[in-house]
């Protein structure tokens, strides 16, 4: 059960980030995003969501089999379901924005020299 409690909160994680991400970067950020408290405020229940979640899967690991007996192979499943769903959503997520998106067009090369002229 641990295991699939630390999946789930990281998965909680992974998706507070990725909204928040989402809406910061913005070409047009929200006003709340601006703010020093607000992003404060996920900041740390992000970094909360993560460490708790984190010990509940060292925990689940250092009880590994029964653990797994505790999940079958539906609790199994639905670790797997969960951590590759939440890393779709959250990559969905935060690349939904056209400004978002990584450039992948060639530098524009100068035509010419701009600096100043060097003494011959």
């Amino acid at each position: 059960m641990n295991l699939l409690l630390g999946v789930g909160l990281l998965a909680a994680a992974a998706l507070l980030f990725g909204w928040a991400y989402g809406k910061a970067r913005r070409p047009a950020p929200s006003s709340w995003t601006r703010k020093d408290s607000a992003m404060i405020s996920i900041t740390i229940v992000f970094a909360t969501l993560f460490t708790i979640g984190i010990g509940f899967i060292a925990t689940g690991l250092l009880n590994i089999g029964p653990e797994l007996v505790d999940l079958g192979p539906t609790g199994v499943a639905a670790v797997a379901l969960v951590a590759g769903g939440s890393l779709w959503l959250t990559r969905r997520v935060s690349f939904s924005h056209g400004g978002l998106r990584p450039d992948t067009s060639r530098p524009q090369v100068p035509a010419k020299d701009t600096g100043p002229a060097k003494a011959a």
